[in-house]
């Protein structure tokens, strides 16, 4: 029966293979070390520089749907946000302003269609992604709800019924 030994003894590498006993790293010529090294640090230095450009090849086309996609549903929401307000703002104005009442509530189709545009941008952009689905079609669900208030709020402005707008 055969058996490796391996053994290290200072400063050389002693191998033993059954009866046979081989010091084969004396007999190794120095050069040809330093060629051995010299390989094996050139195929390691291949193999991270090769993981690290896939790497950041990865990190890029993360960050390009950063760019391209949440960030962009980030702005739109945004915009989606203000319009909401400003249509708030609109109403208000519209019943403590009797004055400019009609011109402020001529004002408030176009912001809602401002906010439409947006928000069907930006369910563009979230129909990629199955998780927001569901609140789409809830906010979609709550902006009928508040487009009919902000232009019953508005008739009654113009009707002249401020107290009852306000409710």
């Amino acid at each position: 029966m055969t058996s490796v030994f391996f053994s290290i003894r200072p400063k050389m590498l002693h191998m033993k293979w059954g009866d046979l006993d081989m010091d084969w790293m004396k007999h190794v010529s120095v050069k040809f070390k330093i060629a051995i090294m010299v390989v094996v640090a050139a195929v390691a230095l291949a193999f991270v520089s090769y993981n690290g450009y896939r790497s950041l090849q990865r990190a890029d086309q993360g960050m390009q749907q950063l760019a391209a996609e949440s960030m962009q549903s980030l702005e739109y929401l945004g915009e989606a946000r203000v319009s909401t307000r400003l249509l708030q703002v609109r109403a208000i104005q519209g019943i403590a302003d009797p004055a400019r009442t009609e011109s402020i509530v001529k004002e408030i189709p176009k912001d809602m269609q401002s906010y439409e545009k947006i928000w069907s941008a930006y369910k563009e952009l979230a129909a990629h992604n199955p998780d927001t689905a569901a609140k789409v079609q809830e906010i979609d669900r709550i902006w009928g709800n508040y487009k009919q208030t902000i232009t019953r709020m508005g008739e009654l402005s113009m009707a002249g019924q401020r107290d009852a707008a306000m409710q």
